[in-house]
């Protein structure tokens, strides 16, 4: 409270936890269903676009990759647990950017 952080703010930046976090989980489950369907599928076509869905999703190997959908949330996380802070319209913008590309990612592997 000495510095102006309220209950009120508190309860903002779990609840903001809390979707980062979900979804993150909904992405983590996105990259399994698709490593499973790369394991045991035969059809290239099917092959190819969980492949490419997965590269969206996933960080290459080696020192330094180009950090893909699953990481970013991950970061988006890290800032807004780090401090207690108000949540910024940066962090609000940037998830439903996440959110978006998420849909995006699963619409194109889902029946």
């Amino acid at each position: 409270t000495a510095q102006g952080i309220t209950a009120e703010i508190m309860q903002e930046q779990y609840k903001f936890q809390q979707m980062v976090v979900d979804l993150l989980s909904e992405a983590k489950k996105l990259q399994a269903n698709l490593e499973q369907t790369i394991d045991t599928n035969t059809t290239v076509t099917n092959l190819a676009a969980a492949e490419a869905r997965l590269q969206k999703l996933k960080n290459d190997e080696g020192a330094y990759p180009q950090q893909m959908l699953i990481a970013q949330i991950g970061y988006l996380y890290y800032m807004v647990s780090t401090a207690d802070q108000p949540v910024g319209t940066d962090a609000y913008k940037r998830y439903e950017e996440l959110v978006a590309q998420l849909a995006q990612l699963k619409t194109a592997v889902e029946p």
